[in-house]
């Protein structure tokens, strides 16, 4: 039997069901989701446009608040430009903005979705950004009558009203489940981010949430103080690690302080071109749903460009069994998070998350002798080193000579290369403060992107 490669478009894939703690999942390597039995998200299909419907005058960007006058125009020109799904939201969650009244979001989206669906064709997703119940339930239940499907958007990540997980699980609508703790967006780092997400997951299909229906978002913006723009940066560059969730990913990048604070623009509507950048990378790094304020040709074409340039996930199927590369698993964290996903025990998911994440690192200037011993011990470990030529030789001319060499392990054999070499002679020690630093320095968000 010959065997079978495909590219992304698949059609003679079987479509098998792990079931993983109750979790189901068409296959861990290639993420796509339906929702409402006709809308498709994932690694298959285009990444999908969720224009934002701001009605809050309190917004950090002024420029996208929409006048209730202007609304059919508005969203008419959303839809012509490519958006499916319209995201409502009646409270600005941006940082130092005196708070409303559940009350008075409720009256604003209100007044909004009832115009709304007066003229907007069911083929198109309404979610609703809100943290209360009061407000989702009303969405809901006045989308529903008229025959629209609504997804449900919040930010505190069921934080700020616990009803909300009851209503989510009465109603057995989709969620965007955004990694927050006490309060929106004030998880810092990608690790403590993806961490978050982990946890909050499996307290949802603990409860009996179907997590088909989730879709995850790692929370760019400046939610909290603490959270500069480097943590921002980094999420953009990372996004693809969120992919071991198995779910589509959500990102909210435009006009944003990151953007701002790299190109030194303090309006937000100044940052254009600066989101659409940020926003290419993001879908080149795995993004399935981008909300915007900005839809547009220009956001069109470069969502286009970034998907077909973005590199497309490999299964090979023979007789029934499959099998792909998994690409996303860039450190031991996630590794171990996967790895739970997929049903193995914490405690065997900690003893092989260290072995999932081979490293590469560059060492100059180091002596043959030094060489030669590094080499032996990686090789002792499973590991391995790549060293000059020259490192292996009886001439002392070359034997002397300061040569480069790559360590070649995983973080757990290098973790222990780093205790073999404490207080060791050769300056081996020097050696191991040095990789161990690479290896601790290679976690820190704020390092890796401060300009």
């Amino acid at each position: 039997m010959s065997i079978k490669v495909h590219p992304i478009n698949i059609t003679s894939i079987k479509k098998q069901n792990y079931k993983i703690h109750g979790y189901y999942q068409q296959n861990m390597v290639i993420i796509n989701k339906t929702f409402f039995n006709t809308f498709n998200i994932g690694d298959n299909h285009s990444p999908a446009i969720q224009a934002i419907l701001n009605v809050s005058p309190e917004s950090f960007y002024k420029g996208s608040v929409v006048e209730i006058n202007d609304l059919e125009e508005t969203i008419s020109n959303y839809i012509t430009h490519g958006a499916k799904i319209i995201d409502l939201g009646g409270r600005s969650t941006a940082p130092g903005v005196a708070p409303i009244t559940v009350e008075e979001e409720l009256a604003r989206v209100k007044s909004y979705l009832t115009k709304l669906l007066d003229f907007l064709d069911t083929n198109i997703i309404i979610s609703i950004d809100t943290q209360y119940s009061k407000i989702a339930e009303f969405c809901i239940k006045y989308c529903k009558e008229r025959g629209f499907n609504v997804i449900i958007n919040d930010v505190s990540g069921l934080r700020t009203d616990r009803k909300m997980t009851n209503l989510i699980l009465d109603y057995d609508v989709p969620l965007i489940l955004m990694a927050s703790n006490q309060k929106p967006g004030d998880i810092l780092s990608v690790n403590s981010i993806i961490e978050n997400l982990f946890n909050n997951i499996i307290d949802l299909e603990r409860k009996g949430y179907d997590l088909d229906k989730l879709i995850i978002d790692p929370g760019v913006g400046k939610w909290v103080p603490e959270k500069t723009y480097e943590y921002d940066l980094a999420i953009v560059d990372n996004l693809e690690r969120f992919r071991i969730f198995g779910n589509p990913i959500l990102v909210g990048i435009s006009r944003k302080s990151f953007i701002g604070n790299v190109l030194n623009k303090k309006q937000p509507a100044q940052r254009f071109y600066g989101s659409l950048a940020a926003t290419s990378i993001a879908v080149y790094n795995g993004a399935h749903i981008i909300r915007t304020h900005d839809v547009n040709r220009e956001l069109q074409e470069m969502i286009t460009m970034a998907k077909h340039i973005r590199k497309k996930p490999l299964l090979i199927e023979k007789e029934g069994i499959s099998g792909g590369l998994i690409g996303c698993i860039k450190d031991p964290l996630e590794g171990r998070y996967y790895q739970r996903l997929l049903g193995v025990t914490p405690a065997g998911s900690r003893i092989m998350d260290k072995k999932m994440v081979t490293k590469l690192i560059l060492l100059k200037n180091v002596t043959a002798p030094q060489a030669l011993v590094l080499k032996q011990e990686m090789l002792a470990r499973g590991g391995d080193a790549a060293i000059h030529k020259d490192a292996v030789t009886t001439e002392y001319k070359k034997y002397d000579k300061n040569q480069n060499c790559i360590l070649i392990g995983t973080e757990k054999q290098l973790y222990s290369l780093i205790n073999k070499l404490n207080g060791q002679q050769l300056e081996l020690d020097k050696i191991g403060l040095i990789v161990k630093e690479v290896l601790e320095k290679s976690r820190e968000d704020k390092f890796l992107h401060s300009i």
